[in-house]
């Protein structure tokens, strides 16, 4: 009898690659949001908006896109190039993909103190609306199922220069 694999590896695959293939967010009521971003040095201005389940709340003070009740913290900056996601080790790398349009790692940082949250993404996606432009996107919480969600969110997404 060939061995199984214990549910606890298996899952995790199985979400990111549900968010991968676009279902992540199938079965959720969405609603539209919108945020004011600019790029890492502010002098571009750009509204970035998509769709997110009802939960989730713009904050345009903080500039960012939260969860309070199920705690996920999704934050966005405009880019001219593809962004490069890197976090300080101790990390397990557990989804890294590279296109020409978009960038996704996704870490788990148990064990490291310096971190309040166990999971953390960083995506970057071409930005529709804006030519030439992308759309970065992190996101921090203590839920793989969450992260799942957030990469969906950011594949929705779409640029407008303010």
């Amino acid at each position: 009898m060939p061995k199984r694999l214990p549910l606890s590896s298996v899952r995790p695959a199985a979400l990111l690659t549900a968010a991968l293939c676009g279902g992540a967010l199938a079965a959720t009521a969405l609603k539209p949001f919108s945020l004011d971003i600019e790029n890492a040095s502010g002098s571009e201005k750009y509204t970035v908006s998509g769709q997110a389940p009802a939960s989730y709340k713009a904050d345009n003070f903080f500039g960012n896109l939260e969860d309070a009740t199920r705690k996920i913290t999704m934050k966005f900056r405009a880019a001219s190039t593809l962004v490069t996601y890197d976090v300080a080790a101790p990390r397990k790398v557990l989804r890294s993909v590279k296109t020409a349009t978009r960038q996704l790692l996704v870490v788990d940082t148990q064990g490291n103190n310096s971190f309040s949250d166990r999971y953390h993404l960083g995506m970057t996606v071409s930005a529709k609306g804006v030519p030439g432009r992308f759309v970065f996107c992190e996101a921090s919480t203590n839920t793989l199922g969450l992260i799942t969600e957030a990469i969906a969110i950011c594949d929705s997404l779409s640029l407008k220069k303010k």
